[in-house]
């Protein structure tokens, strides 16, 4: 927004902060009212008039500001951006996918995000030491060309391709899924600080939102949705970098793979995506290649290549080595806000197939799964019953339940991880049988 102040941005802040990231409500208010002000002036009568759900409306009716206001004075003391959809600095690729944020909250620059070589780089927590090398090369490569790396600054291959990118002293883009003002996982504390103060940080929930497992499963839609091409360094065919790797093959984006030992835990996903149609990369000229060189340096490239070893004393200043290697990370500057609660004790892990279940990764020209073998229980079963069979229905539909946002989208990833659901254009969810 052009006019940067803890006013002008009030009312967009406060609608993020009664709508939960994802809901289809953002577009069917925003064809009713020309902004997020008027959506605020308007009673429950106008609202209940055009469709909007109770619980929703009972939400829009606080008219409660005290959140907004501490969220703008954040925004404002962190110079952190608010791009509204239809506003000219919001990314005009991620405008164009399926269900794309109402707002994002920007702290730091997006100016090479948009290019044609910019990379999603996802993988496993739990990377091998060969994943955690080809994370790093990789990015540094891609930043020393001049391709912006985006990732989700988790545990692992996430953390390792910020690192190389800033290494390399290229652009990094981090997409959270809580508010700016927390640090998730408190490891990336001293991480966080160097993309903030050399990349970009991203996330499409307001500054106080805790890092809730049901907000990955839609920040990945976005790590994808900014980036051209998808590279996908180890991971099981149920984990969160297949979520992003499916989400990138909806958004029509270009899809790559490291090959891994065949039966190894951590390259099945990558072996099946490469199986089922995705590009094998096994350097970054192999991503730069298929969008062209017109925009890259090459001699800049063909120094990185050169210098793009891992050097294991690199990992300590950034706070990202993995357990064989931890010693006390420089400390970075002090980025949270509010009262500085402390994050989660546990990592929050992604919901896993059960072991008996068989679920294949999608294809990249069309997506299956095997029909799992029995139905599921417990309030899975009450959601997966309640869904129409053939009719794909938007996360507003499962408002009958009473749950918040965070637990709803947590229950529907695991029923789409099963095989049950799956996600469908417009950011609507089909019951498969």
């Amino acid at each position: 927004m052009s006019d940067f102040t803890k006013e002008s941005i009030l009312y967009e802040i406060w609608l993020t902060t009664c709508i939960y990231a994802g809901s289809m409500a953002y577009e069917k208010l925003l064809e009713h009212y020309p902004s997020a002000y008027e959506i605020y002036r308007a009673d429950a009568e106008e609202l209940e008039r055009i469709g909007i759900s109770e619980r929703l409306i009972a939400s829009l009716s606080k008219k409660d500001l005290r959140r907004a206001n501490e969220a703008a004075e954040f925004c404002v003391k962190k110079n952190i951006r608010l791009l509204v959809n239809g506003e000219k600095d919001y990314p005009e690729r991620l405008a164009t996918i399926p269900n794309p944020p109402y707002a994002l909250y920007v702290r730091g620059s997006l100016k090479n995000a948009e290019s044609e070589y910019s990379t999603a780089v996802v993988g496993t927590r739990n990377m091998s030491e060969y994943g955690m090398r080809m994370a790093y090369k990789i990015a540094y490569e891609l930043a020393a060309a001049g391709a912006a790396v985006i990732s989700g600054m988790a545990l692992g291959v996430d953390g390792m391709a910020h690192v190389g990118a800033l290494e390399a002293g290229g652009d990094t883009v981090a997409v959270l899924g809580c508010g700016l003002d927390k640090i998730y996982p408190k490891t990336h504390r001293t991480l966080m600080g160097y993309i903030a103060e050399r990349g970009a940080l991203v996330s499409e929930y307001a500054p106080g939102t805790p890092p809730m497992s049901g907000n990955f499963p839609l920040r990945n839609r976005i790590i994808s949705g900014l980036s051209r091409s998808t590279l996908v360094i180890e991971g099981n065919p149920n984990s969160g970098s297949m979520l992003t790797a499916r989400e990138a093959i909806r958004q029509g984006r270009d899809i790559f793979a490291i090959p891994g030992n065949v039966g190894a835990g951590n390259a099945l996903g990558t072996n099946e995506l490469i199986r089922d149609g995705a590009r094998v990369a096994l350097c970054a000229r192999d991503i730069i290649g298929v969008r062209g060189i017109d925009g890259i340096d090459l001699n800049r490239l063909a120094e990185a290549e050169l210098n793009s070893d891992l050097d294991i004393a690199i990992l300590n200043r950034y706070g990202v080595a993995p357990a064989a290697y931890v010693s006390a990370p420089t400390p970075r500057e002090d980025i949270g806000g509010f009262d500085q609660p402390e994050p989660p004790k546990k990592e929050i892990k992604k919901p896993s197939a059960p072991r008996k279940q068989s679920v294949k990764s999608e294809s990249v020209s069309e997506v299956s799964a095997e029909i799992p073998s029995s139905r599921p229980s417990g309030i899975l079963g009450e959601i997966y019953e309640s869904m129409p069979v053939g009719t794909p229905v938007s996360a507003d539909f499962f408002e009958r339940f009473g749950l918040d946002s965070g637990k709803l989208m947590a229950y529907i990833a695991m029923l789409e991880v099963r095989g049950y659901v799956l996600s469908t254009p417009g950011g609507t969810y089909l019951r498969k049988f």
